[in-house]
């Protein structure tokens, strides 16, 4: 379904997408700005391929082009997006209203806010979550929050990336101005939490997967319950972390 018209232009369905991750693209219902580049595009069509998710959550939307993509990717049964801040263009509700699609955005919404989270999911979800994306603020203690409110409700099996998690290690050739950030604490502790998490509680947390853009962490089958903390589900052992 993916196919490429220019190194950084790709058509899924009926939708293209414009590959821009310094400058803002006008976004429409047939042609959206997504800011990502082709190796991420493609990781996402293969991990739709092959995991098929019929329920999609994504934190972190700018102007629902993620959305879009998924949504043309997969054709999900529930596709629900929650951003911080207030939609930059109506290209993404006429893009669901022309097509008629089961996408349901939610603006103005802190990914950190549990109370506000836990009420979209309880709303929009009937059962497990299949896929979860965090794209929103790459920061540790917002991401670790989501991520102890949603984890939980993901399916054994099903996934839960995280994007952008190295920002902090590229910072002398920064992809993007990273000024804001260098006061704040990045993804990776969160990343080597999962990767212990994943070494003494398999049934947590089943895998890691990491390359450069992405931190995909694969769920297993324990029961977790609403306070689960990610940070007190590893043991630590007697040596040293670094």
């Amino acid at each position: 379904m993916l196919e490429w018209v220019a190194e950084r232009r790709c058509q899924v369905g009926e939708t293209s997408f414009q590959l821009s991750m310094l400058v803002k693209v006008e976004s429409s219902p047939q042609c959206f700005w997504l800011a990502k580049n082709r190796p991420l595009v493609e990781f996402y069509a293969r991990l739709v391929e092959e995991l098929k998710p019929d329920r999609i959550l994504e934190f972190g939307m700018l102007d629902g082009g993620s959305l879009a993509l998924l949504a043309e990717l997969g054709d999900p049964d529930c596709l629900v997006g929650v951003d911080i801040g207030e939609p930059p263009s109506d290209a993404l509700e006429r893009f669901i209203r022309s097509r008629g699609l089961r996408v349901h955005p939610y603006w103005g919404t802190d990914q950190a806010d549990r109370t506000a989270v836990t009420a979209i999911l309880d709303q929009e979800f009937d059962g497990p979550i299949d896929l979860v994306i965090d794209d929103a603020s790459h920061l540790l203690a917002p991401s670790l929050t989501t991520f102890n409110t949603v984890f939980p409700r993901l399916r054994p099996g099903g996934s839960y990336v995280l994007e952008d998690w190295g920002w902090a290690h590229r910072l002398a050739a920064p992809p993007v101005d990273v000024g804001e950030f260098l006061t704040q604490a990045p993804l990776t502790r969160m990343v080597v939490e999962a990767t212990m998490t994943c070494a003494s509680r398999n049934d947590i947390v089943e895998s890691v997967a990491i390359d450069q853009d992405t931190v995909t962490i694969v769920r297993g089958p324990a029961h977790l319950d609403a306070d689960f903390d990610l940070s007190a589900s590893y043991d630590p052992g007697s040596q040293p972390i670094f």
